[in-house]
């Protein structure tokens, strides 16, 4: 059997090798953009492949996307369906002509997972460079784990004991402009932030006792250096749900340190003994879509689910400290369905309320079409609808979205790309232009 699966190997190889270039619509990587860009995507980057195997199917990830100093850059891996899966940055000046900087990160932090390969964790640039770090997390059973820190040379520089509160291990990440880290996890209940200067963390949690009537949160931090915690939760006797800020580093109850509660802005109709005589449950559900911070401000945007037709609407309002009421920037907007089960944690959301995330549509994984749909308070729209199978060696994905001085970028990658020749295989950076 394994002399079988070689000559085929070898076969396929041969036959690969024998092709001419002719057959080869894209020979330097650079000729085809992957997505037509009359959809409204303009390429602005490329960034080649570096080795590729000939016979196999090939395929390259992106990880995350930056734009600094007029260069876009890119962390992604490159993968082939013999599972040999390496992790590369690459820079690509934007505008130009110029062949695109690639390097291996031979050296970056993992954990073996088995079967599955290796765990990576969360690989991203520090903010405004060319430099990686990963963040991954380890779970020493019985409920303790760590979040730790290495550099792209593989070398940790911070562990975090997590104890009970592994959520924080993959939870949602905020670096700063001076590399402090601030964790959110588990609806904002419990939270670390990573000091860069000192290289030390602080775990901030909420009483266990706060934890009853919270229905969603989020922390963050002003321009001022203040950490807070928005926070949607609940009261009984009559059942009320608020909007809050708080003072997340001060001591006792959240109840206690509330700066501010706004009944009027948060979701009040309910349902009253639906399954028990002594439950009341909203009657809908509400999660944080989205949240941006500019200064001094917090705008959040929050995503209801009517439980009995899950129907979507979203509203947003936006706090400044030193205010006295949230600021209703709109509220119960109806959305798509498609918009509403794709609100997630890759959403782009901005301090005037507007959420971005690509939705794709279709029920084949060839067939799909990629689109930007956002929402503000105009509503909901749809730009730059591309479907993926037009590029003819791959099924090209969209991914990555960023909001960038003023306009959305995203990265077009090739998966499943054609086994007849690993030549010309490519990232695009994608600006829309609509």
């Amino acid at each position: 059997m394994k002399k079988l699966i070689l000559l085929f190997a070898i076969t396929t190889l041969i036959s690969s090798c024998s092709k001419s270039d002719s057959a080869n619509p894209d020979p330097d990587g650079k000729s085809n953009t992957l997505f037509s860009e009359s959809t409204g995507w303009k390429r602005v980057a490329t960034i080649n492949a570096i080795e590729q195997l000939l016979g196999a199917a090939n395929w390259m990830t992106p990880y995350d996307l930056n734009i600094v100093n007029n260069k876009a850059q890119v962390i992604y891996s490159q993968n082939s369906n013999f599972n040999n899966e390496r992790i590369f940055k690459a820079s690509y000046p934007i505008g130009s002509n110029a062949t695109d900087s690639n390097m291996a990160l031979s050296n970056l932090y993992y954990i073996a997972n088995g079967y599955a390969g290796v765990d990576y964790g969360d690989v991203f640039f520090k903010t405004n460079t060319y430099t990686v770090q990963t963040r991954t997390g380890l779970d020493n059973g019985g409920g303790v784990g760590y979040a730790i820190l290495h550099n792209e040379a593989g070398l940790e520089l911070s562990k975090q004991l997590l104890s009970n509160f592994s959520s924080l291990q993959y939870s949602a990440k905020k670096m700063y402009s001076n590399f402090d880290i601030l964790l959110t996890g588990n609806g904002g209940l419990e939270n670390g932030y990573y000091t860069s200067a000192t290289n030390s963390w602080q775990r901030i949690s909420i009483y266990s006792a706060d934890q009853t009537y919270n229905i969603d949160g989020a922390t963050f931090k002003i321009a001022d250096g203040t950490l807070l915690a928005f926070r949607l939760y609940d009261k009984v006797n009559p059942k009320q749900a608020f909007l809050s800020i708080s003072d997340i580093t001060a001591n006792g109850p959240y109840q206690a340190r509330f700066t501010e509660e706004h009944p009027e802005y948060a979701p009040t109709q309910y349902i009253i003994h639906q399954y028990t005589a002594n439950e009341t449950i909203f009657a809908s559900t509400v999660t944080i879509a989205g949240y941006a911070v500019e200064n001094n401000s917090f705008t959040v945007v929050l995503r209801e689910e009517n439980n009995t037709t899950h129907n979507y609407t979203l509203s947003a309002y936006k706090w400044t400290k030193g205010a006295v009421t949230f600021q209703n920037l709109y509220s119960h907007l109806p959305i798509s369905k498609l918009l509403g089960d794709s609100l997630g944690a890759n959403n782009v959301c901005q301090p005037d309320g507007e959420i971005g995330v690509i939705v794709k549509e279709g029920i084949n994984g060839n067939q799909m079409t990629y689109s930007l749909a956002t929402c503000n308070a105009s509503g909901e729209h749809k730009y730059g609808s591309v479907v993926n199978n037009t590029y003819p060696r791959a099924v090209t994905l969209l991914s990555c979205l960023r909001y960038i001085n003023g306009s959305y970028y995203a990265v077009a990658s090739p998966s499943l790309f054609s086994s007849d020749n690993g030549d010309g295989q490519h990232l695009d950076i994608v600006k829309l232009t609509l």
